[in-house]
C-alpha cells in the first residue's frame, strides 16, 4: 500500500534529532549489523517520544489527516473489507512452476482488490 509507505517514510524523517545532511552522511558509511541498533537511538527518536512541536510534525499530522478523510470518504468504514488475523500476501516468483514468495501484509493494504485475469486464471489452474 503506497499511502502507507508514504506516510511511514515522512514519519521516519520526523522521528530524525540531527540535522537531515549530518544523517545523510552518517547514513552512506557502512554500519555492522550489531551496532545498528545504537546507530539509530543516536540518529532517531523513539516513536513515541516524536516531538509533536515541530513545523514538520505539524505538518505531517495535517497531512495524515487530509487523506484519512479522503480514504474514509472514498472507502467508508462501515463498507471496508476487514480480515482477521495475520494476512500472508503470496507474489509469483516463477509463472511457470507455480512458486510464491509469501510476506507478511497489513489489513489497510486490502481496502480494495483488483484481480486481472491472470490472476484469476492462476488461481484455479490446477498444476
Amino acid at each position: 500500500n503506497f499511502e502507507l509507505l508514504r506516510y511511514e517514510c515522512l514519519f521516519l524523517l520526523a522521528r530524525v534529532k540531527l540535522p537531515k545532511i549530518t544523517v545523510w552522511k552518517d547514513l552512506r558509511k557502512p554500519c555492522r549489523n550489531k551496532d545498528l541498533e545504537a546507530r539509530n537511538k543516536q540518529l532517531l527518536y523513539d516513536k513515541d517520544e516524536v516531538p509533536t512541536e515541530t513545523f514538520f510534525f505539524q505538518e505531517l499530522d495535517s497531512y495524515r489527516k487530509k487523506r484519512l478523510a479522503i480514504t474514509n470518504e472514498r472507502f467508508p468504514p462501515n463498507t471496508r473489507l476487514t480480515i482477521p488475523g495475520r494476512i500472508i500476501h503470496l507474489i509469483p516468483k516463477d509463472k511457470k512452476k507455480f512458486s510464491y514468495l509469501p510476506y507478511w501484509e497489513c489489513r489497510e493494504a486490502f481496502h480494495e482488490l483488483t484481480l486481472n485475469a491472470e490472476a484469476v486464471v492462476s488461481i484455479f489452474e490446477l498444476p
